[in-house]
Order: C-alpha cells, then sequence, then structure tokens
C-alpha cells in the first residue's frame, strides 16, 4: 500500500516541486531594469497532464507492486488479487530490474531539488527505499529453482 500511496502523491510532487524549484533559484535572482529575470508564460501542460497520466497507470502499477512484493502463491489471501499468479522470483530478473529501474528514476528526480527543498528529497528517497526493499523481498532464494 506505501507504494499507491507515493504512486498517487507523484503528481502533487510533481506540481509542487517544480514551483518550489522555480521560487527556489528565482527568489536570488535581482530584477534587470524593472523586469523579472525569471517572468515566465509557461502553461504547466506537462504537469497537469501527469494527474491523468497517473491515474490511467494506476493499476498497471498496482499489478506490478502487488506481484513485488506478494508472498507465494500458496500462502497468499484475497488481498493480494492484483499480483500476479505466480511468485516474484519467477520473473527473475525482470521484475527486480524494473525496480532497479525505479531506484535510478528516483535518484534522477532527486537531482532536480536543491538541499534546502528536503522534503521533496525525503519523498524521492521513500520512493528509492521502496523499489529497494521491493527488490529485496522478490529476490530468489538460493533453495528456490531459477529455471
Amino acid at each position: 500500500m506505501a507504494g499507491m500511496a507515493l504512486w498517487f502523491a507523484y503528481p502533487f510532487v510533481f506540481w509542487f516541486g517544480g514551483m518550489a524549484v522555480h521560487h527556489y533559484r528565482c527568489s536570488r535572482m535581482t530584477w534587470i531594469h524593472g523586469e523579472d529575470p525569471c517572468f515566465s508564460d509557461y502553461i504547466p501542460v506537462v504537469e497537469g497532464a501527469a494527474f491523468v497520466v497517473t491515474l490511467v497507470l494506476a493499476v498497471v502499477f498496482a499489478r506490478f507492486a502487488f506481484t513485488l512484493f506478494a508472498p507465494p502463491p500458496s500462502e497468499r489471501g484475497r488481498g493480494w488479487r492484483l499480483a500476479a499468479s505466480s511468485s516474484a522470483w519467477s520473473y527473475y530478473p525482470a521484475l527486480q530490474l524494473a525496480a532497479a529501474a525505479g531506484i535510478v528514476w528516483s535518484l534522477l528526480h532527486v537531482r532536480a531539488y536543491p538541499a534546502a527543498l528536503y522534503r521533496y528529497w525525503i519523498y524521492w528517497a521513500a520512493w528509492s527505499a521502496w523499489f529497494s526493499l521491493g527488490i529485496w523481498t522478490s529476490w530468489p532464494s538460493k533453495e528456490q529453482d531459477l529455471r
């Protein structure tokens, strides 16, 4: 469920984080000849689309998240309906590589934020931790056959 909470928080972080970075960088600039050096006519189309894309891809991400953290099929209850029918280690290494790509994705986002905006760093660190935990829990043990 933590992954879904992070997923649905993404468009808000994307929206407010972009504005926070813009305000942080522009607060240090001085006006030149009565003109704002940070003036922008930018219309946040991409940021607005992030809300729609988040909703459209929510089921796809939920399938990934539930499969990544699901116990073996014999130990599942009804709460794991969104997980794939086989174990996460059955998809080794594709599922773990997708989670590793998620770690890289979150680290690339962190680079955009200055240290003063540490709240956003915490959000992206939570993503990295979630993906890392997913890799750890879905990694096949030595007893499991990796055919």
